[in-house]
């Protein structure tokens, strides 16, 4: 995903999304609704991945708010 074609808003929403993802599968997984061994690695590794992405948007979404609060005023 190319975050730096997204607005704001989109990646808010997109983070959103992705935490309540990943709470839910969180949720399952001490809920112990895992099945079996291999199960439970494939949903460790989407826990892991979830959490990559979302400390993504996290970084992207800091670097842009700092970059638009640095912005220079044009008070010509």
């Amino acid at each position: 995903m190319d975050l730096t074609t997204l607005t704001l808003e989109e990646m808010r929403y997109i983070y959103a999304a992705k935490c309540d993802e990943l709470e839910s599968l969180i949720d399952g997984y001490w809920s112990g609704s895992v099945a079996d061994i291999e199960n439970e690695t494939t949903l460790k590794d989407q826990i892991r991945a979830l959490g990559a992405d979302i400390q993504e948007l996290e970084r992207v979404i800091a670097a842009r708010k700092s970059a638009l609060t640095n912005q220079p005023n044009s008070t010509n």
